[in-house]
């Protein structure tokens, strides 16, 4: 599943995220939760990134 900040900060993003791994869950599936890296812009330099 790829995520970005957006799929934890907006309330209906992150609700269909969860449903969606709970879903998964049940069928007896890992989900595997990455960054989507081709629309997420680079770090800023010196930025803190752990959030």
């Amino acid at each position: 599943i790829l995520v970005t900040n957006l799929d934890f900060h907006d309330d209906q993003k992150r609700r269909n995220l969860n449903s969606t791994l709970h879903e998964l869950l049940r069928m007896n599936i890992v989900p595997i939760i990455n960054t989507n890296d081709a629309v997420v812009p680079p770090p800023e330099p010196n930025s803190d990134l752990q959030g």
